[in-house]
């Protein structure tokens, strides 16, 4: 099942040995202003990235979708697969543009451990391949560890050939009262 987020929900992460907040900051219109660790992102009411800002490069130009990345296609639940095809364009100096396919698999139940204590997950993998104007090209590997008890995922291993990787383990939950 969906979960149901609210603006102030904040999780706090261990990345690389620091902790750091990914935040709810406004909900409207069916969209989330979402802080994914210092990185602006717009989502859909599911987590589901819109407006893309490297979660590697701080510095980078945010990437429009004509519809969300599906990396979290609720229900989940052992087995489920899905395919989704976006579009997507970076502004700035310099626009690109191109398209992009995320294939989708739930692997099962697991129990994983991270610094917030042990949890009963769901194991999933996204991967996307995106290509565009300019030769850009990029695979991306996101294997995540969702929670119901926590309304998000506990673990989440990022890999991507042109942005690299980011390790994400969850410290604390504080839901928005």
């Amino acid at each position: 099942m969906k979960p149901l987020l609210h603006s102030g929900d904040v999780w706090v992460d261990r990345i690389q040995g620091a902790d750091r907040d990914f935040r709810i900051e406004a909900v409207h219109d069916g969209a989330m202003d979402v802080s994914f660790w210092g990185a602006e992102e717009t989502t859909d009411s599911a987590l589901n990235v819109i407006v893309y800002r490297s979660l590697t490069e701080s510095s980078s130009e945010p990437t429009k979708s004509n519809k969300p990345s599906m990396w979290f296609a609720f229900p989940l639940y052992p087995g489920k697969t899905w395919t989704n095809n976006y579009d997507w364009e970076v502004g700035g100096a310099a626009p690109y543009r191109g398209k992009a396919e995320d294939n989708g698999t739930v692997l099962g139940w697991e129990e994983v451990q991270v610094p917030a204590g042990t949890f009963h997950a769901l194991k999933v993998r996204v991967t996307t391949r995106a290509y565009g104007t300019g030769g850009m090209a990029d695979d991306e590997t996101l294997v995540y560890w969702y929670s119901p008890q926590v309304n998000r995922f506990v673990k989440f291993d990022y890999r991507s050939a042109y942005e690299g990787g980011l390790l994400a383990e969850l410290v604390r939950y504080k839901p928005n009262p």
